[in-house]
């Protein structure tokens, strides 16, 4: 009965080194995914972290983009700019609202 014990160990500790594996590729697959959809949404909507968008008449710099809404247009997360021309720390969700503003250009 040792003897199988044993084996029955050795068996899940394999497994589970396997499974630490698989975690990790697929971790480097969902970025690569993440990076590519990221490229795709920078060439069709005209946005990537840092553009200047519009969204409730206020200018916002995109801080975040979502790509869980892919192929649609992407939610983003940005700050707003003050009154004095500098950019608030408070990051707001802008959803999929917002508008590419002319300081882009």
């Amino acid at each position: 009965m040792g003897d199988i014990a044993m084996t029955t160990e050795k068996l899940l500790e394999e497994l589970e080194s396997k499974e630490k594996v698989l975690r990790q590729e697929l971790s480097v697959i969902k970025a690569q995914i993440r990076q590519t959809k990221l490229e795709i949404i920078k060439e069709k909507y005209k946005c990537s972290i840092g553009t200047i968008v519009i969204y409730n008449s206020k200018l916002y710099k995109i801080s975040f983009i979502d790509t869980t809404w892919f192929p649609g247009k992407p939610w983003v997360k940005g700050y707003q700019k003050k009154k004095d021309g500098s950019w608030g720390i408070g990051e707001r969700h802008l959803y999929s609202e917002w508008e590419l503003a002319k300081e882009n250009d």
